[in-house]
């Protein structure tokens, strides 16, 4: 019985390793851009306004809140920043400004 073996260097090994973490950190990027532009493109190609933006303080848990939309859709982010800073000081929620879709919008008021 004659076994042969083959030695292979450690870089070998190694430089194949990193190139496929190379392809699939590319490949990554690749889908997070496309859907990047596909949500710009979304946004910017149908109807939309600048929409106040609520989310309940939560205790510590930042990703537990709805976001809820209240109020009607401003044309320009520099009138809804005008009538953000109109609203009491008394209200109990964290507010912005967020250009969306009407029809999100609408979606995000009816919950």
């Amino acid at each position: 019985m004659d076994e042969e073996y083959t030695v292979v260097s450690p870089f070998v090994l190694w430089r194949r390793r990193l190139l496929i973490g190379a392809i699939i950190i590319a490949f990554l990027g690749l889908v997070w851009g496309a859907e990047m532009l596909y949500d710009t493109w979304r946004v910017k190609s149908g109807p939309s306004a600048w929409f106040m933006v609520s989310t309940p303080v939560t205790r510590g848990q930042p990703y537990a809140a709805a976001e809820s939309v209240f109020g009607d859709g401003y044309v320009t982010e520099r009138d809804c920043n005008r009538g953000l800073s109109q609203l009491p000081r008394g209200v109990p929620v964290i507010v912005s400004c967020r250009r969306l879709l009407v029809s999100d919008a609408a979606e995000m008021r009816r919950y």
